[in-house]
């Protein structure tokens, strides 16, 4: 009887974390189908090249403050309703980006999705934490960022066609209506996560959850890897001689690697060992791309490049983001924004950072050492105080 009551809420709770996976999809289409429409539209209503740029870093700014509130709201309203608002506040924005007129208004509706966004995902990886069976958060978290390497496939190149095709509306329209499913989908068939006994405890202290520094650490050193490999990777493909195709192939390599790994057993590391091991081992390898990068000569060199950051990618994220879910219960919402956060500002910082060295040094032989540099000596030194939190954790254990 009791063996029979298990299974019977195995099965329900599987059925609704489906649910949240198919959340998770949607969730991330938008901000995705914008990287190749953005700009693009930014120039169309008018604006230069300085304009452009300010539309694609507003959906960040936002984005980054929204991570942290919308954490602390997660603990205090619950998930479900954090969530619904953030999935009606994405599609309200997708509408408002078809009705701006000028390049204010796009800035003033990227301010606004990047708000949305910024409740949006840590309410739905909260949600996956919550729904994720004792000992799988590592399996569950690999499954949703395989999730988000597919979609960061599938968006852009749907959207570029689409826009090709028909202009930019129906591009806006479509993602619309696709979060819009996404709330009806959250609204019917998704419950509230939040634990009875985390809503009638004692409020819990500010500050940072304990546990959870390698977590943040692993992070913010991946996003900000990735913020340069954004960034420099098309111009590199085209330096070689090659189109605006090849770049997108070399991106669907780095994607297809990393969703491979993510919901293969490496993905479960984190639910055995612990997250201090497999995301040390993650930027290790991560550092062997940043390597290649640097001396790259080839498209053969860089698409290995982009399969060996895939590879790091692949154990980096379900590692982080498992570990915080195994660290954290009553702050969890909280955790996550904080994660999201870190995620939003590794990109920020890396960009820019990665830019300003080769504007500055850049040339010679190797012109994008320099613009890769930052990336190594920052995973560098996250390798050896990952490994630093990872012996202090082994020694408390033991104590």
């Amino acid at each position: 009887m009791i063996d029979s009551i298990t299974n019977s809420t195995d099965r329900r709770r599987g059925g609704t974390l489906l649910i949240a996976y198919a959340v998770v999809f949607v969730a991330f289409t938008d901000n995705f189908a914008m990287f190749p429409t953005i700009g693009p539209y930014a120039q169309f209503l008018g604006g230069d090249a300085f304009a452009m740029g300010v539309a694609v870093a507003a959906y960040s700014v936002t984005n980054l403050v929204f991570n942290v509130v919308g954490g602390i709201l997660l603990d205090r309203s619950g998930r479900r309703r954090l969530l619904l608002v953030g999935l009606i506040a994405a599609a309200v924005a997708m509408l408002l980006y078809a009705a701006a007129g000028n390049v204010g208004s796009l800035i003033a509706v990227r301010l606004i999705h990047g708000a949305a966004g910024g409740i949006l995902v840590p309410a739905v990886f909260t949600m996956i934490a919550d729904l994720a069976p004792a000992g799988s958060a590592g399996r569950a978290m690999g499954r949703a960022g395989a999730l988000i390497g597919t979609v960061a496939i599938v968006a852009p190149a749907m959207a570029g066609i689409l826009r090709q095709a028909a202009g930019f509306y129906p591009v806006f329209y479509g993602a619309a209506a696709l979060l819009a499913l996404g709330a009806l989908l959250a609204g019917f068939g998704l419950p509230e996560t939040r634990r009875v006994k985390e809503r009638t405890a004692e409020p819990a202290p500010a500050g940072i959850p304990p546990g959870v520094e390698t977590a943040f650490l692993g992070i913010f050193t991946l996003m900000f890897a990735m913020g340069i490999l954004t960034t420099f990777l098309p111009e590199m493909a085209e330096s070689l001689g090659h189109g605006a195709g090849t770049s997108g192939m070399l991106f669907t390599v780095f994607g297809l690697v990393a969703a491979g790994v993510m919901i293969s057993p490496l993905a479960q590391l984190v639910d055995r060992r612990g997250g201090a091991l497999p995301t040390a081992a993650g930027v290790g390898i991560m550092l062997v791309s940043l390597a290649l990068l640097m001396f790259a000569e080839s498209l053969a060199l860089l698409m290995v490049a982009c399969a060996v950051f895939g590879a790091g990618y692949g154990l980096i994220f379900p590692s982080t983001s498992g570990q915080i879910a195994q660290a954290t219960e009553g702050r969890r919402g909280r955790a996550y924004g904080l994660f999201y956060a870190m995620f939003s500002l590794g990109t920020v910082v890396g960009a820019p950072l990665g830019g300003w060295m080769k504007a500055t040094f850049g040339g010679g032989q190797f012109p994008y050492l320099h613009a890769f540099l930052p990336a190594l000596l920052m995973a560098g030194l996250a390798l050896v105080v990952i490994g630093w939190f990872g012996r202090r954790a082994a020694s408390a254990s033991r104590a």
